[in-house]
């Protein structure tokens, strides 16, 4: 699996009632998830048909690939922090803003919030943050 010094706690950055399985996910992102060897590796415990594996993502049926895409998220909640950000709540406090993922795959997760993505790019999930946070989250160094 993937190290657990570069993941985060999804418990932590849910909101109540949000879940990873909400996001949307298409054959590409699902190609980069299945790509990574942590994230395979995952999947394969999840399956109980190891063949859809090696199936070509773009012609599954409807029910393989909703079951790959399902195997392939819940791996993906322990997707490494990528770039944090903070920003200020309606009573000043601060919270965490994250994007997690893998090359191809990327989401935005943020306390109060339902996780958001999947994102192809690094840079389709900052422009969301700057979208949905106006500017008032600021990049924290790693």
């Amino acid at each position: 699996m993937i190290p657990a010094a570069a993941t985060r706690d999804p418990a932590s950055l849910l909101a109540p009632g949000a879940n990873i399985w909400s996001m949307n996910i298409g054959p590409a992102h699902l190609k980069a998830l299945l790509g990574n060897s942590e994230i395979r590796e995952a999947v394969l415990g999840c399956l109980d048909d190891e063949d859809l594996l090696s199936a070509d993502v773009d012609s599954l049926s409807a029910s393989d690939f909703d079951t790959l895409c399902d195997a392939a998220l819940e791996a993906f909640a322990d997707a490494p922090v990528v770039k944090t950000y903070s920003a200020r709540g309606g009573g000043g406090e601060e919270y965490p803003i994250q994007i997690v993922g893998i090359e191809g795959a990327y989401a935005v997760c943020a306390l109060e919030h339902d996780d958001a993505g999947m994102f192809g790019t690094l840079k389709e999930a900052k422009d969301y943050i700057g979208m949905n946070w106006l500017g008032a989250a600021r990049e924290e160094t790693h």
